[in-house]
């Protein structure tokens, strides 16, 4: 299970309703929060997963930006060599 770690940056006056769509994602965890954005993390099935995520979070109507600080995919890499 692919892990990434962003932080986000909301347009003006969107923080509060970007974490309440965040917070209904049982996939996401909205971590510290700060006067220019916050910090998310996401827990996906695969990598193609985790891609995907990633480039539907930059186009969300309430994100400025979004960018990928951390991804850990370590066990997807094990768990493709164990099932072979």
């Amino acid at each position: 299970m692919p892990i990434s770690g962003y932080i986000v940056i909301p347009k003006k006056g969107t923080v509060d309703n970007l974490i309440a769509q965040l917070n209904q994602r049982e996939d996401v965890e909205v971590g510290i929060r700060n006067q220019k954005g916050f910090a998310l993390v996401a827990a996906t099935i695969d990598d193609r997963e985790a891609k995907a995520f990633g480039k539907d979070l930059e186009q969300w109507e309430t994100v400025e930006s979004a960018t990928l600080v951390y991804h850990n995919f370590e066990d997807t890499v094990t768990q493709a060599a164990t099932s072979v």
